[in-house]
């Protein structure tokens, strides 16, 4: 059986698992809200918490409005840098391999709006901030919690760094050949 650790991250089940469930989760969301609420309606209609649904041909908080085929583009290239930033040996930590799929996966689910919509369909709305939407808080809570690991915690992104990579090293490197007595043989 292979350690998940030993292989890339794009050949592990937790990633694959969780980036499954971002984009399951998004896109089901987004369908629920544009086939119960009209474009601009709130529900409720007051309130800090609410749904409301919007369009949003730009990118996070509105920024770079009408920039479709140009943001979309940009979407392709974040996804594939994110798969070639992570492309690397295998990670050991679940956190840090569930933070990654959380990642593609928002990012993915993104970029399914824009490729098929032409905008992203945004609808959490929580008071003044920017009304947002499933896949912005997988790649929010993706970034956020690999930005701790990074900083609090960075032996955990190392695939080098676990005990069985360690466990392996020392013992290739304390192994002596069978027909060489070690110094308590020569007693």
């Amino acid at each position: 059986m292979i350690n998940p650790a030993d292989r890339s991250w794009h050949g592990d089940s937790v990633v694959w698992l969780v980036l499954a469930i971002a984009i399951l989760t998004d896109q089901i969301t987004k369908a629920i809200i544009t086939s119960t609420l009209a474009r601009g309606e709130s529900w409720p209609d007051e309130g800090i918490f609410r749904a409301t649904y919007v369009h949003n041909s730009g990118t996070a908080f509105g920024l770079f409005q009408d920039q479709g085929f140009i943001l979309t583009i940009i979407s392709f290239v974040a996804v594939g840098a994110l798969i070639f930033f992570f492309r690397g040996g295998g990670i050991h930590s679940i956190i840090v391999r569930i933070a990654i799929g959380m990642m593609i996966g928002g990012a993915i689910g993104n970029l399914l709006d824009r490729v098929r919509l032409g905008f992203v369909v945004d609808f959490i709305d929580v008071g003044p901030w920017p009304i947002f939407n499933m896949a912005d808080s997988f790649i929010t809570v993706g970034i956020a919690t690999l930005a701790v690991i990074t900083i609090l915690f960075p032996d955990k992104l190392s695939p080098a760094s676990s005990p069985a990579s360690n466990e392996n090293a020392s013992d290739s490197e304390h192994t002596e050949p069978a027909d060489i007595p070690s110094s308590e043989d020569a007693g």
